[in-house]
């Protein structure tokens, strides 16, 4: 990095504070058996801000991903049900020298799928999958030398990466009973 050299110090970046918003609707009476869902989701972030330290030439960066979503999900048989969502992403990217650049945005979809099966009345096993979300900001580094003669500017891809899970949930335990009772 032009004018940083090796330097220790904590970032004074601060967290953020903001939360999630969702609304579910049971749409049996329309005749589907499911719920559908529309969200406002924090999804990711994460930052670093040196502005304070000389050595590190005012240092900063900063990405946040806010999330739009819709879902459905949709009961096929009494044990087994499906849902997808679909996610428009608007991320922020701001970094890493002062000065040198304004902030960069994009927009990126995502989508997901998953199962759930009920293998008994207290036990559920699910899988899930979501699509990959890229992200590229155009022309958000930008580079100057020999006091503006020359300057170049870099685009950045960022991803959120493909997910696949796995998982098992039990309410035998819940309510405070915590013993097994075979069915």
């Amino acid at each position: 990095m032009p004018n940083v050299g090796e330097f220790q110090n904590k970032s004074e970046a601060q967290g953020n504070a903001i939360g999630n918003i969702a609304i579910a609707q049971d749409v049996r009476a329309l005749g589907v058996p499911g719920t559908l869902g529309i969200g406002l989701l924090a999804f990711s972030g994460a930052g670093v801000s040196l502005r304070g330290v000389p050595a590190s030439n005012g240092t900063s960066a900063l990405i946040g991903v806010l999330e739009i979503g819709v879902g459905l999900g949709i009961d096929l048989t009494d044990n087994l049900s499906v849902g997808t969502n679909l996610m428009m992403g608007n991320s922020t990217f701001d970094g890493p020298f002062v000065g040198l650049g304004a902030a960069a945005y994009d927009y990126a979809l995502r989508g997901a799928i998953g199962l759930n099966y009920d293998l008994d009345r207290c036990t559920q096993v699910g899988v899930y999958y979501a699509t990959k979300q890229g992200f590229t900001y155009d022309d958000a580094i930008r580079i100057e030398f020999f006091g503006g003669a020359f300057s170049q500017t870099f685009d950045v891809d960022l991803d959120l990466p493909r997910n696949v899970g796995f998982g098992i949930a039990s309410n035998r335990f819940m309510g405070g009973v915590c013993y097994w009772r075979p069915t």
